[in-house]
């Protein structure tokens, strides 16, 4: 972020990428820690320095479904912003949140052998689940 504006992030295939063809990621936490987790190991990858939050504690991932990423909190904190994206016929909400308390908790959490709902345990990752 800066002069309170938030940049374009650098992986274009982050909004190619369908999640709701994607086997692996069931609801809104799943992607949410899809997103968070890609972009923690981009940041500390040797020599990647491409991810968006390389420099900041800028945290950002897409759901389709409006309520459950309206609820969505993580360490108790809710998305700053909240943008409609259309993707296709169907319109994805892109979510974005600055927190070093997230990068905090990332920097405390073992990435070996990790899954989905163990990075959502411990950053506490909640919404509220859309009866659609």
């Amino acid at each position: 972020m800066k002069d309170g504006k938030y940049f374009k992030p650098a992986a274009e295939e982050y909004f190619i990428k369908d999640y709701l063809d994607d086997p692996y990621l069931y609801d809104c936490d799943d992607a949410a820690c899809d997103s968070i987790s890609e972009e923690h190991i981009f940041k500390y990858m040797q020599g990647a320095n491409v991810s968006a939050m390389a420099e900041q504690d800028l945290y950002f991932g897409r759901w389709h479904n409006k309520k459950e990423v309206k609820s969505l909190t993580i360490l108790g904190q809710h998305p700053d912003e909240i943008i409609p994206v259309k993707s296709g016929k169907r319109i994805d909400y892109f979510w974005i949140m600055e927190s070093s308390e997230i990068t905090k908790s990332l920097k405390e959490f073992n990435f070996s052998k990790f899954t989905y709902r163990k990075l959502a345990k411990h950053l506490q990752i909640k919404y509220t689940k859309s009866q659609n």
